[in-house]
């Protein structure tokens, strides 16, 4: 739940409030809970707990947060009371755009090095794209090993529950703010001393709802009924599949509107479905970069989308089928309708 107002009631059952009440240290650092409003709903402090965000730096790059997310949370620990334990939100605005043009290859990276998604155009534009993207994901990466060399100073490490995940799909076109395999589809890694098999990789669908259980069976707090996540702690010993349902995915809110005037690399999704080519959508940040609109790229893109109809169904892509698509087309001039 977000882009939204907190319910005035609060009568939500919040996992951070639980731990809070069964005597938890709880608190976040960078992003908490949002976008949305939960001042009007008499909540003393965001759902994700009490803030953290004193402690600054400066950030090496434009668009990166200057919050110093590893001495924030070192904050967070001192504040305890001796052994008691505690839940820590760090909510990393890396990488998210705006992408500082050029900072990937500014440090190191090699256009060469980069491989593109099979529905991206394989042009240098974008791979110094991904390379600027992945210079924000090792600057988040940096500060977690800070975090873990934290726990592990203060022997905390193994027994504490650490999860990695995002919000969505990276801030790219056909992935964030999309249904596809690249918006709905995100990392998650989750490490609990020698109560998690290192390495183990497991298959099974899961969501973010089932968070929520599995750290309040994991604090042997009672799961109110209302929550409708499930555990993840029966992974741990090794079960798998355990008559779990696939999670649902929809596109609501953020989908790509058909503009007064053509975009400039000619073609463009119909805003009823975000199916076919290349979509824009805002809430990816690609929209507004430069780099997703310079005549050739346009040209790439219009071979990246005629490969995609005549592949309905790419190995590293699943297409939806029967999507109802209206584009562009800049040779004729008009909008088309295509099977």
């Amino acid at each position: 739940m977000n882009h939204t107002v907190w319910p005035p009631e609060n009568d939500i059952a919040l996992y951070t409030d639980l731990l809070g009440e069964a005597g938890y240290r709880v608190g976040y650092t960078g992003k908490p809970w949002g976008p949305g409003n939960w001042k009007g709903s008499g909540r003393q402090d965001n759902p994700a707990g009490p803030v953290f965000n004193q402690i600054k730096l400066t950030p090496p790059g434009e668009g990166i947060s200057n919050v110093d997310y590893a001495a924030n949370f070192e904050a967070f620990l001192d504040g305890r009371s001796g052994d008691q334990p505690f839940c820590f939100w760090a909510g990393f605005m890396e990488p998210h755009r705006i992408f500082e043009d050029g900072i990937g290859v500014r440090h190191g990276k090699t256009l060469d090095d980069i491989t593109t998604p099979g529905f991206f155009p394989d042009v240098n534009e974008v791979r110094s794209d991904l390379a600027d993207y992945a210079f924000e994901i090792e600057h988040y990466d940096k500060h977690l090993g800070r975090m873990l060399d934290l726990l592990e100073q203060r022997g905390e490490l193994d027994n504490t529950i650490v999860v990695c995940t995002a919000d969505n799909g990276m801030a790219f076109p056909r992935a964030k703010a999309t249904i596809y395999d690249y918006g709905a589809h995100v990392p998650l890694a989750i490490r609990w001393g020698d109560r998690v098999e290192a390495g183990r990789k497991i298959d099974d669908f899961v969501s973010f709802p089932d968070f929520a259980p599995t750290f309040l069976e994991a604090a042997g707090t009672p799961v109110p009924r209302q929550m409708t996540g499930r555990s993840l702690l029966p992974y741990s010993s090794g079960a798998v599949r355990t008559n779990r349902p696939g999670p649902q995915c929809g596109g609501l809110r953020h989908r790509t509107p058909l503009p007064r005037q053509p975009p400039k690399w000619g073609r463009l999704s119909n805003a009823r479905h975000p199916h076919g080519g290349l979509p824009l959508h805002s809430q990816s940040g690609a929209a507004e970069h430069p780099r997703w609109r310079p005549p050739r790229l346009g040209l790439a893109l219009g071979r990246s989308h005629r490969r995609l109809r005549r592949h309905r169904r790419r190995p590293d892509q699943d297409l939806p089928l029967g999507a109802s698509r209206r584009i562009f087309d800049t040779r004729q001039g008009r909008l088309r309708q295509t099977p």
